[in-house]
């Protein structure tokens, strides 16, 4: 079954005023807009699907048309449709900079009680209207990859759902909204416009055509190459191996997992993890890929279309391949042992500095630094001596009731996305990219480049997480002469019969701390020498070297296996994870002789489970220790 890729862009012009309720509370106003990034109205993606799905809904009850509706719209849970929708964008808005204000109007209304059917007393509200009286438009789009033999019925079917649409937004019964024109449509087979004499040719077409010669995929072995002689297996391993940076640059907001922290409220990671950027990359093989792959899990089906395939060489190693998790701008987490100030007068650029206590520890023992008590633990990101943080937005969503297919009345949730980066005190909303560090052979970097664009996260086909993917050939992260320097110059002013190297987590690291002495053994109830002992395992060093302390954080996850058949069971039980950030204090005698090249093996094998997920990297005596160690001075503060 061959794929299409299909796209229809929309031009959204308004007749009146509109209300999209959502986003950022302004004073005493009871229904406010959703505005965007650059604090102008705009219309959620997750309104644009809603309004055609019920458009849509209305036509496949008079129509022979309800077998598409999942199809495209999806269903409750895990089951997302095969359309991704985006958020309508004001054209024109450079003309509106700096007349924000210019762009709100205020109405005000009776609030209806539903059971009497009349006013109640006392219960005004003021609402946020935007639109201009009809001078503002909107452009969206709706894309996705359609089975070749049926995509002129769905196009022509998702089509008249869309001129089917009188109104967009809330208030629609009382005037707000409604449209100046039926939505303009342009759509795009393959990247190319179809004129308007073809959709009409498709509609009268009536039923799906497939092409004449259209025959039955031959079956190839799994494990071939082309030329049928056995082909070798990625492995992330081989020394051989090339690097390459993965870029990803925000062109919508971005909801990655996240805790739930109340019922209704989620808040994005600030990052994207391995395991979602690995999810996000089978979901788009998935879309391309003819054949069928039952619960979004991707497997290599061997087909003689699949030695046409450009992304192959991913799809063929996907199991094999380590995803990084991608941090923004390639920041890297402050380890534990950093602090900063927890009072700073401003303009004093020195208490700005972080300290990082990691050497004083080890030279000072259990004796705390005098100023100590001032500071508090660093958390974020850094990079190039600058604070790297995110720049969340609130946005405000009504859940769905699938079976009914309208919104749940009282059900309301809030998400707070990523939709900038804060560099230093610099607020940076465009342009925003998240970078990692994978390691490729020429197969897997040619597949993985064939992928320009991705979903990342939660709310895919409601305009959330879309990516632009680009690539780069990279070095290697380390070599044996840079670690051997690090450790040498992190045991310069360390007057002792040891020599020290720090494990420093860079990612999210799996070290099975749930499974230390089983379930009789309560966890408060571990020595601390049995914790150590049981960590040094999993970290998994040689033998020479002796765990002397560990500064970690850690927090209990979950997540999904979509492998499996009902939602409840696709549920995964919590596990210990240790954040990034966590440094592993070791220690070997000076006279022993320590192994490099083991140390520069640890680094680019990680450490605990789930590593090609992204998990567990690490790096050795990170310079961040050296550069901003109070016990030498700090060197970077000095600068």
């Amino acid at each position: 079954m061959e794929k299409v890729d299909v796209k229809i862009e929309l031009t959204i012009r308004f007749y009146n005023s509109f209300f999209i309720g959502g986003g950022r509370s302004i004073g005493g106003v009871q229904a406010y807009l959703l505005r965007d990034a650059h604090d102008l109205p705009c219309i959620p993606a997750s309104s644009i699907k809603g309004c055609i799905a019920q458009s849509a809904q209305v036509l496949s009850d008079n129509y022979a048309y309800g077998k598409y509706l999942k199809l495209l719209f999806g269903e409750e849970g895990v089951r997302h449709g095969m359309l991704h929708f985006s958020d309508g964008e004001m054209m024109n808005r450079k003309q509106y900079d700096g007349n924000h204000l210019y762009l709100i109007d205020h109405k005000t209304g009776i609030k209806i009680n539903r059971h009497t059917k009349t006013k109640s007393e006392k219960h005004f509200y003021t609402r946020e209207t935007s639109g201009q009286g009809g001078m503002m438009e909107y452009k969206s789009h709706i894309q996705g990859f359609l089975p070749k033999e049926d995509y002129p019925s769905i196009t022509t079917f998702l089509l008249a759902a869309i001129r089917f649409l009188f109104a967009i937004g809330g208030g629609r019964s009382s005037g707000l909204g409604w449209l100046d024109e039926p939505i303009c449509c342009k759509c795009f087979i393959n990247g190319e416009e179809q004129s308007q004499e073809m959709i009409e040719g498709w509609r009268n077409a009536g039923e799906p055509f497939a092409d004449e010669g259209a025959t039955e995929p031959s079956v190839c072995v799994e494990g071939q190459s082309e030329d049928g002689g056995a082909s070798d297996r990625f492995n992330p391993l081989q020394k051989d191996n090339q690097y390459i940076t993965v870029e990803a640059t925000l062109l919508s907001p971005l909801m990655v997992g996240g805790r739930t922290l109340k019922s209704n409220y989620r808040e994005s990671k600030p990052y994207i993890p391995g395991n979602v950027l690995r999810a996000a990359y089978a979901r788009a093989i998935i879309e391309r890929c003819p054949y069928s792959h039952p619960n979004y899990w991707l497997t290599y089906k061997g087909m003689e279309g699949c030695q046409k395939c450009g992304c192959r060489g991913v799809c063929r190693n996907f199991a094999d391949i380590w995803f990084p998790t991608l941090y923004p701008l390639g920041a890297r987490p402050y380890p534990a042992t950093a602090k900063e100030e927890k009072y700073v007068v401003r303009g004093d650029a020195n208490q700005k500095t972080p300290k990082d206590i990691v050497k004083w520890r080890i030279a000072k023992g259990s004796v705390r630094h005098g100023d100590e008590s001032k500071w508090e633990r660093l958390e974020g990101f850094h990079k190039n001596g600058e604070k790297i943080g995110v720049v969340p937005m609130l946005i405000s969503r009504t859940a769905i009731d699938y079976r009914r297919r309208s919104s749940k009345r009282g059900a309301l949730y809030s998400q707070n996305a990523i939709v900038g980066v804060m560099v230093g005190e610099e607020e940076k909303t465009e342009g925003v990219t998240f970078v990692g560090l994978m390691p490729v052979n020429e197969m897997v970097g040619e597949g993985m480049m064939t992928i320009g664009e991705l979903r990342i996260g939660a709310g895919l086909t409601s305009g959330m997480g879309r990516c632009a993917m680009r690539y780069a050939e990279a070095e290697a992260p380390d070599t044996r002469e840079q670690l051997e320097k690090r450790v040498e110059e992190f045991n310069l002013n360390i007057d002792d019969e040891r020599r020290y190297i720090t494990v420093d987590l860079l990612t999210d690291a799996y070290l099975k701390q749930e499974e230390i002495k089983g379930d009789e053994v309560k966890p408060f109830e571990i020595a601390d020498a049995d914790f150590c002992k049981y960590l040094q395992e999993q970290i998994g060093l040689p033998k020479a070297f002796t765990l002397e302390r560990a500064y970690k954080s850690q927090e209990a996850v979950r997540g999904y296996d979509t492998a499996k058949g009902s939602e409840a069971e696709m549920r995964r039980d919590g596990r210990l994870v240790v954040k990034a950030g966590a440094v592993f204090l070791f220690s070997i005698l000076k006279d022993n002789d320590y192994d490099v090249d083991a140390l520069l093996s640890k680094e680019m094998e990680g450490i605990g489970c789930y590593r090609e997920h992204g998990f567990g990297r690490v790096r050795i005596c990170d310079l961040f220790h050296m550069e901003y160690d109070i016990l030498d001075g700090n060197k970077k503060g000095e600068e």
